[in-house]
């Protein structure tokens, strides 16, 4: 534990700051704040109801995502030090941690898409209304961790599953801006694997006129991540209101609790029930009026992409989705295996090699690749991608062109960008140049 005399001051008198790890109990995002913390928390075991703690500035780090602000109810600040929690580009585990345990009595109001705007990133914040805070320090070591995969989760010896990244769940709704509706659905009672539909703003049914259909999966290395959090709720009613198409998004069910190949499964259940509805009898009414099944597609990020393709070669070699035909699959900043162990790969998945040998992380040992149902393949990279994958996408495209695949494949580069920046910063120029593209691919049918 570092003491609050190492924390460098500002122009605040008795002001420490540090750079802290927030974390809530709930199901809210980890972020990385510079805070002010207006109390000598080092060796104290109560600071007092009144002490606050302030944002000061959000670290823009290339491999942070910022997300909502801090929330009501108990939450742990793994102070930091004076040193912002990555170098050269990358997460790193500081050689001192001390923990600040804080009550926040009082929710301010979400800033989310405030932090993510350029020109707020170098200027100081705080947050729009009060709350009183709790503060004291603990010990970090008090649970044993038997396994830590930074910046994704960490497994204790007890067994339990610590996620430093949580989707905060945002409900569906009716979209004032855009007037795109969304609902909720339950997949399937046996797994609770769910998904939300995105339905555009329309004048009714109109049986002659169809919208072509997106299946959406979400991303955060199958280990992360909810098709009902803000990030994915955003880009879809997005997409879906330019694009002007029905989406699901499917919440498949998330490794290590679910060790993979569980997320392929549900995706691939998740794909039969949607067929149901080929014939205008299924389940969902929207599904039935709205979606032309003869003009569907697959796309995600991430390992979202990782599913979307292998859902693609899925349909083209398996039976039982009569009367849906996919026609193209848009994969963003996809994450396939290279030739090196990926340790947390084995760890989520115990039968995978963790290397470019599984046909399912890597489309280059996958005999059946050739047999890809779609006619179509987008796909994009970023140039500074900070997982490195952006050489993996171009090495896709050139894999699947020398496959005997008979279909089309387009490589688009996201000049300066990193890794799912159109979820980071979703009204920058280059988010809107790929949300133009992807309305464009939906629609050239």
């Amino acid at each position: 534990m570092f003491p609050a005399s190492s924390l460098p001051s500002r122009s605040r008198p008795h002001q420490k700051i540090a750079y802290v790890r927030a974390v809530s109990q709930g199901d809210y995002e980890m972020e990385f704040y510079s805070v002010a913390i207006n109390h000598d928390v080092s060796g104290e075991e109560d600071c007092g109801e009144d002490a606050s703690v302030r944002v000061l500035t959000p670290i823009k780090a290339p491999n942070v995502p910022l997300h909502s602000g801090f929330n009501a109810g108990d939450n742990k600040l793994y102070c930091m030090g004076g040193d912002p929690p990555y170098r050269a580009g990358r997460f790193y585990e500081p050689p001192h941690l001390s923990v600040v345990s804080v009550t926040i009595t009082h929710a301010p109001r979400s800033f989310y898409f405030l932090l993510l705007s350029p020109k707020f990133i170098s200027l100081p914040l705080s947050l729009s209304e009060s709350r009183s805070l709790s503060l004291s320090t603990m010990d970090p070591n008090t649970s044993e961790i038997t396994h830590h995969f930074p910046p994704f989760f960490q497994i204790h010896k007890d067994g339990r599953v610590e996620r430093f990244m949580v989707s905060p769940f945002v409900p569906p709704t009716l979209d004032p801006q855009t007037g795109v509706q969304s609902k909720d659905v339950l997949i399937s009672p046996e797994t609770g694997v769910t998904a939300r539909i995105y339905l555009p703003k329309t004048n009714g049914p109109d049986p002659i006129k169809k919208l072509p259909l997106v299946v959406h999966y979400h991303g955060g290395g199958f280990c992360v991540g909810s098709a009902l959090g803000p990030a994915t709720t955003l880009f879809l009613t997005r997409l879906v209101s330019g694009a002007n198409v029905v989406a699901v998004s499917i919440d498949y069910r998330l490794a290590p609790e679910h060790p993979l190949p569980v997320a392929f499964d549900d995706s691939w259940s998740a794909l039969q029930w949607i067929s149901t509805h080929c014939n205008g009898t299924g389940p969902e009414s929207w599904l039935n009026q709205y979606a032309d099944f003869g003009r569907v597609f697959l796309t995600g990020e991430s390992a979202g992409a990782t599913i979307a393709h292998n859902m693609a070669v899925r349909v083209g070699t398996a039976t039982g989705l009569e009367g849906l035909r996919v026609r193209g699959a848009a994969l963003v900043h996809p994450y396939f295996a290279n030739d090196k162990p990926d340790t947390m790969m084995r760890y989520m998945y115990p039968g995978s090699s963790g290397t470019d040998s599984d046909p399912m992380m890597s489309p280059k040992a996958d005999s059946d690749l050739g047999k890809m149902s779609c006619e179509k393949v987008l796909v994009f990279v970023a140039e500074h991608d900070l997982f490195g994958l952006r050489p993996i996408g171009v090495e896709y495209c050139e894999t699947l062109r020398n496959s005997g695949w008979k279909g089309d494949v387009e490589l688009v580069e996201n000049q300066g960008e990193d890794h799912v920046f159109h979820l980071v910063n979703p009204t920058c120029e280059n988010a809107l140049l790929l949300f133009h593209k992807l309305g464009l691919f939906f629609n050239d049918a």
